[in-house]
């Protein structure tokens, strides 16, 4: 079926318990052009540190709590501001949009190197951060291909109770949630 995603979500609706139904979504949806400019991690991580308890907008203080360089997150923190994803007045600073989203299912270089970013995030938890403050799971899996448009889409689903659940508006730590759903087999016919 070549359905688009909110015609594959209106299929299997049916089939879906009510929890797990998607709500409108109704975060800002970023413009390729948009996401280029914020393809690495940190643009997330500053969005996020705003929100944080004990937030101070300096430039050494945000670069030692995302553990970057000060350049790093001066050229950062001053691009988010121009853009217009953050507004500054006085001391006080302020995401203006509370969530962000990329677009769903396209090829896009500059989210696949977000995602090349998250491997290696992600590799640095596992050798540097405590079990107690981390959790890496996975399971493997047999799948029919038709069944793919439901499970990507039930990651979705999952991906914004999990957001509405667990994430706050004020908190004490930023982490970053990163799903990977990918084949172990070459498909049939392929040599």
């Amino acid at each position: 079926l070549l359905l688009s995603p909110q015609e594959t979500l209106e299929f299997f609706e049916n089939d879906l318990p009510q929890k797990l139904v998607l709500a409108s979504d109704e975060r800002p949806m970023l413009s390729q052009d948009q996401f280029h400019l914020i393809s690495e991690w940190w643009y997330f991580g500053l969005l996020n540190l705003v929100k944080t308890k004990g937030f101070k907008p300096q430039i050494p203080w945000m670069a030692h709590r995302l553990g970057l360089s000060i350049i790093a997150v001066k050229e950062a923190w001053e691009r988010l501001l121009r853009l217009g994803y953050l507004e500054q007045k006085g001391s006080k600073v302020s995401r203006r949009h509370p969530n962000l989203k990329t677009t769903d299912d396209l090829m896009d270089l500059s989210i696949r190197k977000s995602h090349l970013e998250d491997l290696k995030l992600i590799e640095h938890s596992l050798l540097d951060v405590p079990l107690d403050l981390r959790d890496n799971t996975s399971c493997t899996l047999v799948i029919d291909k038709k069944d793919l448009p439901k499970a990507k889409e039930l990651l979705r689903i999952f991906q914004n109770q999990f957001l509405t659940q667990v994430g706050k508006e004020s908190g004490e730590e930023v982490y970053k949630l990163t799903f990977a759903f990918y084949p172990l087999t070459h498909s049939k016919g392929e040599q």
